[in-house]
């Protein structure tokens, strides 16, 4: 007898993000790590995020490449529909 799967089928919910504990719960994000994500996925630039953080915009940058890694995301379009995930 073959096995069956169920699956359920949701909307992701657009403007919803998951919060920083649950990133950092996760996918082990550290707490600037968290919080760069959060802000570029909700549409603010690295430059924006360096200079509202009072820091470089080269750490930024490396915040966002150990993020992707952490999260296997290509890119940051490809975190923002993980996160939606995780909202919906």
């Amino acid at each position: 007898m073959p096995g069956l799967a169920l699956i359920l089928l949701r909307p992701l919910r657009r403007g919803r993000l998951p919060t920083a504990d649950v990133l950092q719960q996760i996918f082990a994000l550290g707490d600037a790590e968290a919080a760069v994500a959060l802000c570029l996925i909700a549409g603010a630039t690295a430059a924006d995020v360096a200079k509202a953080c009072n820091v470089a915009l080269d750490t930024v940058r490396t915040q966002v490449r150990a993020v992707l890694c952490k999260t296997d995301a290509a890119n940051l379009r490809e975190l923002g529909q993980v996160f939606a995930t995780l909202a919906a």
